[in-house]
């Protein structure tokens, strides 16, 4: 009796989801997978846009205050599979911004054409030491044509990874 009533309940909420089109349905059964459930509002940078990611291309990265309003700064930008990743220092105010309120902003512009860009809000499902310093000499190798991360040691604090889920995602300029 529950598998019923949790099958009504899943296409029922699977067919508002779709509706409203904060969900697209992967098969026509109506019922959500747990995989589904796991990529519920999370969206995908089109490939049409991975371009942006893999040369020197800076973003506008947002993050909340405490009182709330906005903090911009511009950053590296790259992406793994399915997340964005900001590097940055422990202890700088973006990092304690998104351990505090992981709700997140950024807009990454084509660089020989800003009227191209992506734009995305999401949260900050992690911030890890965990490879940060060697992802910040990728990024030095991208971004100063140097082997290895010029300011190592000069930080406020280690290194860390900012892994964000992109929620929304606008594009312009295909």
């Amino acid at each position: 009796m529950l598998a019923i009533c949790l099958s009504v309940h899943s296409k029922l909420l699977k067919a508002i989801l779709c509706h409203l089109k904060l969900f697209y349905a992967s098969d026509e059964s109506g019922i959500i997978t747990s995989s589904e459930l796991l990529w519920l509002g999370m969206e995908s940078i089109p490939e049409s846009f991975h371009d942006l990611f893999e040369r020197e291309t800076f973003a506008n990265f947002a993050t909340l205050m405490p009182e709330g309003t906005p903090q911009v700064t511009p950053v590296w930008i790259d992406r793994d599979d399915d997340h964005l990743l900001v590097n940055t220092a422990r202890g700088r105010q973006k990092e304690k911004n998104v351990e505090r309120d992981p709700k997140v902003g950024l807009c990454v512009m084509d660089p020989d054409d800003p009227y191209r860009y992506v734009s995305v809000r999401g949260e900050a499902v992690e911030v890890t030491e965990e490879g940060a310093v060697d992802h910040i000499d990728e990024l030095a190798r991208r971004y100063m044509d140097a082997e290895e991360y010029p300011h190592h040691g000069e930080e406020s604090g280690p290194r860390v990874i900012i892994r964000i889920r992109p929620d929304r995602v606008v594009t312009s300029g295909e």
